[in-house]
């Protein structure tokens, strides 16, 4: 996954529609594990906001801008 400029962020994050959701949500949308979104918030890739000392919250239109589920395993062979 590529990095996000703070600008391609902004522009995917308009605070007065934000819908913000849960790390556990975010995680399950996008079928990775809850360490996964918080490395990603990290890294910049997805936008979050701290709404109290342990209360964080994921922009779900940055999420739904950081690129396409991708869903591991292995295929049936025949």
């Amino acid at each position: 996954m590529a990095r996000k400029s703070q600008a391609e962020i902004a522009l995917a994050a308009d605070t007065s529609d934000t819908e913000w959701i849960t790390m556990q949500e975010a995680a399950l949308i996008v079928r990775v594990d809850p360490v996964t979104i918080r490395r990603w918030i990290s890294a910049g890739y997805i936008r979050a906001e701290r709404f109290g000392p342990r209360l964080i919250r994921v922009d779900k239109a940055t999420l739904d801008a950081s690129g396409e589920t991708l869903v591991w395993g292995h295929q049936a062979r025949r």
